[in-house]
């Protein structure tokens, strides 16, 4: 039971603002989900993210949102030495890729990737949603300003 005394540690921690991240447990799997407009060059996916979300299953069941700077510092912790799957869906775009690097060019997020199953063509593609594969790490998020 030490994932169950950690988040109620937390919690107390949090309630008596004494402490603001939000501390996830080991076991927890994450999965990053980013939504916005997208286009298509080559090989490389650019999207303005209206919102990046991030939520676990058990056992402990959560959900955020997170800046591009923080998805930025989790890719370069844990997804840049082992690249993600990610489904990418849209009415214009249906795929499962390997996102094989990532960068913040001011307000988009871009991605290079390798297709494993579907197509993804050339120009906008409009808004898709882009499911990245569950990440399994402790995973702090700092809420609040």
């Amino acid at each position: 039971m030490k994932s169950g005394r950690l988040i109620t540690a937390a919690l107390v921690l949090a309630i008596s603002g004494a402490w603001t991240p939000v501390a996830l447990a080991d076991e927890t799997a994450t999965l990053v989900v980013l939504r916005g407009p997208a286009t298509i060059d080559g090989a490389r996916l650019d999207i303005e993210p209206e919102l990046v979300e991030w939520f676990t299953d058990r056992p402990v069941h959560d959900a955020g949102d997170m800046t591009a700077d923080q998805l930025a510092d989790l890719w370069s912790r844990q997804l840049e030495a082992s690249p993600p799957n990610a489904a990418i869906t849209g009415d214009q775009a249906n795929a499962v890729v390997t996102l094989t690097s990532f960068s913040t060019p001011g307000d988009a997020v871009s991605f290079d990737y390798e297709i494993i199953t579907g197509e993804l063509n050339d120009g906008d593609i409009g808004v898709v949603s882009i499911f990245i594969d569950p990440i399994q790490e402790t995973m702090t998020i700092t809420e609040g300003p």
